[in-house]
């Protein structure tokens, strides 16, 4: 029993393992739209079974992120304006519902987490206005820290769980945008006119804000595929 036990959470630890390692590179933009994920390409890579990895990609498609056909296997999900669209729309309702909460809640902590992220956001800005491109994944990070830290005092769990999920499946479209095309923009102006609505708890003024710089990722989106 003991044994039968230890190799269940053995497993487990191997599907959660290979989970977070494939969508992270579908998130990253590692593996392309429509991409084939190969299982014995996949479980050879990771060092894991092939049993493993067909339960991690299961997760995927339920998540949205692959696509799986009868006798075709799984690939990675596709990827287009219309989606995105649909996405930003969603994502704006969400956001500005959470801000509105956040603001109403936030104490001094919300406000100093805001601050601190920030600060870090804008270091990261920096170094990619230097043309640095490797540092994308740190500003990813850091981008996703700061507009944590907007909604941080927001007390809806599922609102909060909603919105995350979305702004997984943004990020794959924001990789493209943000490596540049016709409308590549500094988005650090958006951040810090977002930081100082929030710290003056301007909140209609925070979520027309927020509504647009959303919306002008996905213009930006929009035109790199128009051009491509």
């Amino acid at each position: 029993m003991i044994k039968a036990a230890q190799a269940t959470d053995e497993t487990r630890t191997l599907t959660e393992s290979a989970y977070r390692l494939i969508r992270s590179d579908i998130l990253s933009g590692l593996v392309a739209p429509k991409d084939k994920l190969h299982i014995s390409d996949l479980s050879q890579r990771h060092g894991t079974s092939a049993s493993a990895i067909r339960e991690a990609l299961s997760r995927l498609v339920s998540e949205g992120l692959a696509t799986m056909e009868e006798q075709k296997g799984f690939r990675v999900a596709p990827m287009s304006v219309r989606e995105f669209r649909e996405i930003t729309d969603l994502r704006v309702m969400l956001e500005t519902e959470a801000l509105r909460h956040a603001f109403a809640l936030g104490g001094d902590e919300w406000e100093s987490n805001i601050v601190a992220t920030y600060y870090r956001l804008a270091r990261a800005e920096e170094r990619l206005a230097s043309g640095d491109n490797e540092s994308i994944s740190d500003w990813e990070m850091r981008h996703r820290d700061f507009h944590d830290a907007l909604v941080g005092a927001c007390d809806s769990q599922w609102l909060l769980r909603l919105r995350s999920s979305l702004y997984d499946h943004s990020r794959r479209y924001r990789k493209r945008s943000l490596l540049g095309g016709p409308l590549r923009r500094d988005s650090s102006v958006e951040h810090q006119m977002l930081q100082t609505t929030a710290l003056a708890r301007e909140t209609e003024k925070a979520c027309a804000l927020i509504a647009q710089h959303f919306l002008k990722t996905y213009e930006t989106y929009r035109a790199n595929v128009e051009v491509s």
